[in-house]
């Protein structure tokens, strides 16, 4: 027996597409898909050597977005030293997915 589609299921499909009938934005290729990924997971192992505090500071600013001032008093630590954790992190990170991608 054949499902039947809702038409919120439709209406989702179709949204794909513009009034010709092209995508609206093409869908990525299974090739870019796995470099995403690839990338997604070299991120994550670089970021795991990075050591607990560096690795926190860039995961609170970086990854959830939070402020300079709300990272301190979860961190525990001034301003000042959240900049130089954030900085040594960035340095770090740079640093590894160089030596990944030589």
């Amino acid at each position: 027996m054949k499902k039947k589609h809702s038409h919120d299921e439709w209406n989702e499909f179709e949204s794909r597409f513009d009034d010709n009938g092209h995508w609206i934005k093409v869908p990525k290729g299974p090739e870019s898909f796995a470099q995403e990924s690839e990338g997604m997971n070299l991120i994550s192992n670089c970021l795991e050597k990075l050591p607990s505090q560096q690795r926190s500071a860039f995961t609170l600013k970086e990854v959830q977005e939070l402020s300079g001032h709300e990272i301190s008093e979860i961190m525990g630590v001034s301003v000042n030293n959240l900049g130089v954790l954030s900085f040594r992190a960035k340095a770090n990170l740079r640093e590894c997915l160089e030596k990944a991608n030589a």
